[in-house]
């Protein structure tokens, strides 16, 4: 995408996000008002007219406040099944105009998907209900190292709490229909390394729709990533140019290894309960990404990204930061996994991401122009190929100084 659309697209949903969450945490704030009511046992009516008055004063409260300024304002309807639909609009000043005080109104529409599901999977890793809205800000950092093959745009928050991404309609649908069970899989799976998802939307402007996710950061920003690693068991066309974010060949040329001291099998079970996860709902095409850093690395605020804030764009060439949300047992070392090496002690951050791929129709028309190109060990095979090989992939890449425990 261009670069001045990626800019106006991103502010758009930034804008929207906010504004939605606003709306569903105020709604929560008054949905605790009325649970206290029913709480109470009430002495006299003034008592019971005294919080209804609250109620009130409330709801007057946050609808006031769902009108930011009066450039901007939205139109909120909440539909049966769990989204909300929000017509936003925004006036800007128009700089083709001799008038500098005239605006222009840009009418766009977002709906955020199952927001009861979506809050519930916020709160089983301990995120507040205004977490989201506190970390968005005007100021993101876009990353153009980091993006699908679909040419999907990927960017951070300002805080690196939050990574927000789009998406293709036919993602977005297997999201919402593998929610359940994945929540239900996050439940009793605490210290899965799946991507968490944390909310699902579509920004309508005119004729385009574009479909978004917003989900947890495994990288770190108290310490710098020194080597960064997106692994899928493929080796065709897996090596990067850029030397950026590495990939399978690199990883096997850099003759790299996992130094997990009595951790292997553990790390190695759960991993192949997540790939079990994503083998029974069809699910192919994730990868593993594997953040390498040392113990006496400190974050010094330097970025791998070019970097938007208030429209200036900075390129900053040093290492790659981010910010872990998730909390496991894999990452309580340093807010890592911690390899154990004496001489030179490496933190490792891991995360199994792009999970929303089917092997669907699509992709088996895929598969069947591979075999007739004659590709050996490419990234496109069937749902089942796709998990044997990526957890005998997993399976090599570590190594351990001791008897497993």
């Amino acid at each position: 995408m261009d670069k001045v659309v990626d800019h106006v697209l991103i502010e758009k949903i930034l804008l929207s996000i906010k504004l939605v969450e606003e709306k569903i945490f105020s709604e929560d704030d008054i949905d605790d008002i009325i649970e206290d009511i029913t709480n109470i046992r009430l002495v006299d009516n003034n008592e019971e007219e005294n919080m209804k008055n609250r109620i009130r004063r409330e709801r007057k409260r946050k609808r006031n406040n769902s009108i930011r300024n009066r450039d901007m304002g939205m139109v909120v309807n909440r539909r049966k099944n769990g989204h909300i639909k929000a017509k936003i609009t925004q006036n800007k000043k128009n700089k083709d105009s001799e008038i500098t005080n005239e605006t222009v109104e840009q009418n766009f529409t977002l709906e955020s998907y199952s927001i009861s599901k979506f809050k519930k999977i916020k709160t089983l890793h301990g995120l507040h209900a205004d977490s989201i809205i506190s970390a968005i800000t005007g100021k993101y950092i876009l990353s153009k190292e980091i993006k699908g093959k679909s040419g999907s745009a990927l960017f951070f928050t300002e805080d690196f709490n939050f990574v927000i991404k789009t998406i293709r309609k036919a993602e977005k649908n297997t999201l919402l229909n593998i929610l359940d069970d994945y929540i239900l899989y996050l439940e009793n799976n605490p210290h899965s390394l799946l991507l968490k998802f944390f909310g699902l939307y579509k920004i309508t402007m005119g004729a385009k729709k574009k479909y978004f996710i917003i989900m947890n950061n495994i990288l770190p920003n108290e310490r710098s990533i020194n080597e960064l690693y997106d692994l899928k068991g493929s080796h065709y066309k897996r090596i990067t140019a850029t030397k950026t974010i590495y990939k399978d060949l690199d990883w096997y040329l850099n003759d790299k290894k996992l130094f997990l001291l009595g951790k292997k099998a553990v790390l190695v079970d759960q991993i192949q309960r997540d790939v079990n996860f994503l083998l029974s709902k069809n699910l192919m095409d994730y990868s593993i990404v594997i953040g390498i850093s040392s113990c006496n690395s400190k974050n010094k605020n330097k970025l791998y990204f070019d970097e938007y804030k208030d429209g200036i764009w900075n390129e900053k060439k040093n290492k790659f930061y981010g910010k872990r949300s998730t909390h496991n047992i894999f990452n309580r070392d340093f807010g890592g996994y911690s390899s154990e090496i004496v001489e030179n002690e490496e933190i490792y951050y891991i995360g199994i991401i792009d999970i929303l791929t089917q092997w669907n129709w699509r992709k088996r028309i895929e598969y069947f122009i591979s075999n007739l190109c004659c590709v050996k060990n490419g990234s496109c095979t069937n749902s089942n190929s796709y998990a044997i090989r990526f957890v005998k992939m997993i399976s090599n890449l570590f190594f351990s100084f001791c008897k497993e425990t």
